[in-house]
């Protein structure tokens, strides 16, 4: 409990509030028929834009090594690893709502120690067990709490337990309502 354990912890709670609210701001706008790309492109450019402020304010220096795995490493991660799977994820959360879909980001440090344990030779240790146990436990816990189905035409929102405390968008009706639309 030393002051970097504090500032990390402080940081990381930060970090997942402010996604939580991205989240719930994705929604938002899908919800207005904003297209994913366009979102997706402009929510990356304030990220680059505070990013290169922050890094100017640091006097920190912008670096580029002309190399074939610097280069090919960035073209992965800003393909790849950004554009694709951010598209993919904010489908996802206009898809089944930001609460639902926030479980799915707390298993990619599991899936991240999983890649290391395999390809970069990451010792599991007792700690790193207990972590991934409690993560996947959690997470099958929360996603695999049963929700009543709503009939035709009745709001999902009286069909999520009382106790949820999630709000449910229009979206997430009209989806609903299609797909069981679609069963009968």
């Amino acid at each position: 409990w030393g002051h970097a354990t504090l500032v990390g912890a402080s940081l990381s709670l930060s970090g997942a509030y402010l996604a939580s609210l991205g989240n719930i701001q994705s929604q938002r706008a899908q919800a207005r028929r904003l297209p994913v790309t366009a979102s997706n492109a402009w929510g990356m450019f304030y990220g680059a834009l505070g990013m290169g402020v922050i890094a100017l304010l640091r006097d920190r220096p912008f670096l580029f090594e002309p190399t074939i795995g610097y280069v090919g490493s960035l073209i992965f991660l800003a393909v790849f690893a950004s554009v694709v799977a951010f598209g993919c994820y904010l489908t996802l959360l206009g898809r089944i709502g930001a609460h639902r879909a926030g479980y799915a980001v707390v298993m990619f440090p599991v899936v991240a120690v999983a890649i290391s344990l395999i390809f970069e030779g990451l010792v599991m240790d007792g700690y790193l067990a207990v972590g991934m146990t409690l993560v996947v436990i959690g997470n099958a816990c929360v996603m695999g709490r049963r929700a009543t189905v709503p009939k035709v035409g009745e709001p999902m929102a009286q069909a999520v337990p009382a106790r949820s405390p999630y709000p449910v968008s229009e979206y997430s009706n009209r989806c609903l309502a299609d797909e069981t639309t679609r069963k009968q």
